[in-house]
């Protein structure tokens, strides 16, 4: 049996990959690299990502991490950027399988022939070679919304196989496509359970308060809590340990963040650890309809997305104050904190901190001391890998 390797080849994904390989992004319900694993139908053997996050992820990755693979015969390369996995069961010795624009998204080869791709970014010869153009990549931040629905779907058909507790009386059920409550999640009183256009999955230690609405398709994951009378609209996944309220649609939340309060919130990614402030709100669409534009990831000009739906991307770790507006297509870097009476800038950088007057810095010390206290609240200790990495994001040591 082949060496199976997923890959991150670094391509810049500010603030989504500051603190995860690109498979660890929540693409959908799941991450891509659990989807990976679900199309393999079994667990990855290794990974290779960029060196500023190997120790990072020697904490996360059940294999290794970087792993030696010169004296392997037989490498099965898979591509983590490649959120829709194709089927490469059949891939024989020397065959690859590429997207639409000449990218790999799996190659079967030796571990030599992995390593000179790995270091060089040269690519194995083909002795065969096959295109899936239905099978796209993470080129810009703004794919993680251009990727959303079908990965979603292709989530919740998976979710939809699994044994679902009973809909809680009281409960509103509208639609006949399939709904998931699993054991131990709680579903309060009035809340409207919506499943005309797709399914609606929540995960078990969820909990939805009275009076919400849900419509699917979406998912509210572990231990994550939706506010009372929140409206979460189609095609939002509330990550795990998440809180959220007002009203959410098109939104992916990685994880463990605030939301709380009333505010809209459309066609967004929200990192992990992220607290917005009540009446945030963010604009996900143009006046003219038009294409929105956004940098593809931080650092870079804006450019057309090609969306007319894209609110933005929220790093890990920002902090936005109450009644805070979001430009479409906006980006806020990680550890950013927004409090200026006026809209941020389309694109924040890491660390700072806007206010009313000039912006500053957000000095080290005192980020960790608040990121501490947050995610202690939330029973979590931040390592010290976790806490090195956000250093040299801070100091610029990373890219």
């Amino acid at each position: 049996m082949s060496f199976t390797l997923l890959f991150d080849d670094d391509t810049p994904l500010a603030p989504l990959t500051d603190l995860r390989p690109v498979y660890r992004v929540r693409t959908g319900v799941t991450t891509t690299i659990e989807r990976w694993q679900s199309t393999l139908s079994r667990p990855i053997d290794g990974v290779w990502v960029p060196e500023r996050l190997a120790e990072l992820e020697s904490e996360l990755s059940d294999g290794p991490v970087r792993p030696d693979l010169t004296d392997l015969d037989d490498v099965l390369l898979l591509n983590g950027a490649c959120v829709l996995p194709p089927a490469v069961h059949a891939l024989g010795m020397g065959e690859w399988i590429a997207s639409d624009q000449g990218t790999l998204l799996a190659a079967r080869c030796s571990g030599s022939q992995a390593i000179t791709f790995l270091d060089a970014g040269t690519p194995p010869t083909p002795t065969a070679y096959s295109i899936a153009d239905d099978h796209p990549i993470i080129t810009r931040v703004c794919d993680v919304i251009r990727l959303r629905d079908p990965a979603i779907s292709l989530d919740l058909h998976h979710v939809a196989a699994s044994s679902a507790g009973a809909i809680p009386d009281g409960v509103h059920l509208v639609g006949d496509k399939p709904v998931v409550v699993s054991e131990g999640a709680l579903v309060g009183l009035g809340t409207v359970i919506d499943a005309t256009g797709g399914s609606v999955y929540i995960a078990r230690g969820a909990t939805v308060r009275p009076r919400c609405t849900l419509i699917g398709p979406c998912a509210v994951l572990e231990g994550a809590t939706v506010q009372d009378g929140a409206v979460i609209r189609a095609n939002t996944v509330i990550g795990p340990v998440c809180k959220v309220g007002g009203e959410v649609g098109g939104t992916i939340f990685q994880g463990f963040s605030n939301k709380g309060h009333d505010g809209y919130l459309g066609d967004a990614f929200v990192g992990e650890w992220v607290n917005l402030g009540a009446g945030t709100n963010n604009s996900n669409l143009l006046n003219t309809y038009g294409h929105i534009k956004a940098a593809p990831h931080l650092g870079a000009e804006r450019e057309s997305t090609g969306l007319t739906f894209f609110g933005g991307v929220i790093g890990d770790h920002a902090k936005t104050a109450i009644g805070t507006r979001l430009a479409t297509g906006t980006l806020i870097g990680t550890g950013a904190m927004c409090a200026s009476a006026s809209s941020p800038p389309s694109t924040t950088e890491r660390f700072l901190w806007l206010t009313d007057n000039e912006p500053s810095r957000y000095r080290w010390a005192r980020f960790e001391e608040v990121a501490r206290a947050v995610m202690a609240r939330r029973g979590v200790a931040p390592s010290d890998a976790y806490l090195d990495t956000l250093r040299a994001l801070h100091d610029g040591d990373a890219s």
